[in-house]
């Protein structure tokens, strides 16, 4: 696909755009202290949805409205296979290594690398509240894919950016909305990223890596309300 100079330099900016109006004005209440997300906390699932679902619709429409495209140039595609219902499975085992490579990996080496327990951006205790927080997950997984795997990977390669650069720069901005939790998650974070986006190369489905996705944020917190178990009760 070609394109003239002015055209090339506004298809590569509105990714960016879009990055700052949807994600950086988060990105900057996190670090004035937003803290730990409390999952016990119905008006939680309130605000979340309120902005979230906005942003899923929006997300839809933008993809809609990308020229000389459909939305299966977008990953959305059915499952057709067996294996397809299992991916979501492996790949979030793929995420779950990769967290206990981080924290293994320092170690060896005595860097004192921080646990997992210690950056989670959760806390649960009452285990109904599990319900809502899945389909929150759920909902996370495909409007964070939509914008940092499907959309941006999709137009980038369509810009002729090479496929590590468009992992890169996709995967620096996935991390930065996840400064509050310090320098060595947000490290973690751009490898799950890397990890998401070649998955996302590889499947090219995108409801398999959003299931992924939402599957290993919620086992997460299934973990933690589990270790929170003994004193919630």
């Amino acid at each position: 696909m070609d394109f003239s100079k002015k055209d090339f330099f506004f298809r590569a900016a509105e990714p960016l755009l879009i990055f700052f109006v949807l994600y950086f004005p988060t990105i900057l209440q996190q670090q004035v202290g937003a803290g730990i997300l409390n999952f016990d906390n119905p008006f939680l699932y309130i605000t979340y949805f309120a902005v979230a679902v906005p942003q899923f619709l929006f997300l839809l429409w933008l993809i809609d409205k990308q020229p000389e495209s459909s939305f299966a140039d977008f990953g959305f595609r059915k499952p057709e296979t067996p294996i397809d219902w299992l991916m979501p499975v492996v790949v979030a085992a793929s995420l779950f290594a990769v967290i206990i490579a981080s924290v293994l990996i320092p170690r060896m080496f005595g860097w004192g690398a921080p646990s997992p327990m210690e950056t989670a951006p959760f806390s649960i205790t009452n285990a109904v509240m599990l319900i809502p927080a899945f389909f929150m997950f759920l909902l996370t997984g495909y409007t964070e894919e939509l914008y940092f795997r499907s959309y941006l990977l999709t137009v980038w390669s369509r810009l002729r950016l090479p496929m590590f650069a468009s992992l890169l720069f996709s995967s620096i901005l996935f991390a930065s909305g996840h400064l509050y939790q310090g320098w060595f998650a947000v490290a973690t974070i751009f490898i799950i990223g890397i990890v998401l986006g070649l998955w996302y190369f590889a499947l090219k489905n995108i409801h398999l890596i959003a299931v992924a996705h939402a599957l290993f944020n919620f086992l997460q917190l299934v973990f933690l309300y589990f270790l929170n178990f003994p004193t919630a009760n």
